[in-house]
């Protein structure tokens, strides 16, 4: 997972696995609501690919899923796209959404 700063505005998320702190769907509409868009596959247009942290009964045994090795495909090429946990992801948008609020 790379570091740095996380962004919003104009960035694209896609989100893979079971969310256990919110719903897939209300994460999806607060980004949109802070300028950022999810769509449901990865591509090199992504940006970040949030992982729920419920995980597959198959990441035991090294089966991560289509979302997450076209993710590691994409990184092992070069791409731009980052990981982020899902409390990491939690973490960065409340930050986000309450400075939002408090313009």
């Amino acid at each position: 997972v790379r570091d740095g700063p996380i962004f919003f505005k104009g960035k694209v998320f896609v989100f893979t696995g079971q969310m256990k702190l919110m719903r897939r769907e209300s994460a999806e509409l607060l980004v949109s609501q802070i300028g950022g868009k999810s769509i449901s596959a990865v591509s090199g247009n992504v940006d970040y690919l949030v992982l729920g942290e419920v995980a597959s009964a198959g990441w035991a045994f090294g089966k991560y899923g289509r979302k997450i090795e076209a993710a590691m495909n994409l990184i092992r090429d070069g791409g731009k796209l980052r990981l982020l946990s899902e409390k990491q992801f939690i973490r960065v948008l409340r930050k986000a959404y309450n400075a939002i609020q408090g313009d």
